[in-house]
């Protein structure tokens, strides 16, 4: 009987819904990694969970630490806190949601994870006008990456994907994207990828 072999890339997605919506094969991390010759990805995300119930030690545990050294090479990719941010969670701060983001990030780090990708929000027509200013104060944190937590950043926001209004890339819910949306996506955090490689 031969022996196990590891992929020799595994991506690992964690976040809200926009890592699951459109439903696979067209999700923007099954198309990522069909575009780039990987495995089927591990989606842990669940739409709608912000990086506060995400972070748990329980769950952490359960979902994403085992997963650490599923390819000889795995990256833990973060595309979420839109949750952490809408007043059904407490509306909590740019500033929190990012230091959220970074404890998950760094229990992935001591877990084993080759490399560490965060993304920025884009918008949502979920959150009020508060909450967009919180969602740009985020983006400017992890754009300066000022924990050196992650081995790469994605401006998602900086796309076609900063206008939720274009139903080009999104649902009429303006949330979601749909696959063209999706496939953008893939498209932007694909490189970042490859770039680690």
């Amino acid at each position: 009987m031969a022996g196990f072999r590891a992929a020799p890339v595994v991506c690992v997605f964690d976040g809200q819904s926009h890592n699951v919506v459109p439903d696979p094969p067209d999700n923007y991390p099954t198309l990522m990694c069909a575009d780039l010759g990987f495995v089927t990805p591990l989606v842990p995300a669940v739409a709608g969970a912000p990086w506060l119930l995400l972070g748990t030690a329980e769950r952490m545990a359960r979902k994403v630490t085992p997963y650490a050294h599923a390819g000889l090479t795995t990256f833990y990719i973060m595309e979420g806190g839109q949750g952490d941010l809408d007043s059904l969670f407490g509306s909590a701060t740019g500033a929190t949601t990012y230091a959220r983001m970074v404890a998950m990030a760094d229990i992935a780090a001591g877990a084993g994870y080759s490399f560490l990708i965060g993304c920025t929000i884009p918008p949502s027509a979920s959150l009020t006008a508060g909450e967009e200013t919180q969602r740009l104060a985020y983006n400017v944190l992890i754009l300066a990456n000022g924990d050196d937590t992650f081995d790469a950043i994605v401006d998602l926001d900086a796309t076609a994907l900063g206008d939720n209004t274009d139903e080009t890339y999104y649902d009429p819910d303006h949330i979601h994207w749909n696959a063209v949306g999706a496939q953008l996506a893939a498209d932007t955090v694909g490189p970042a990828v490859t770039s680690l490689l």
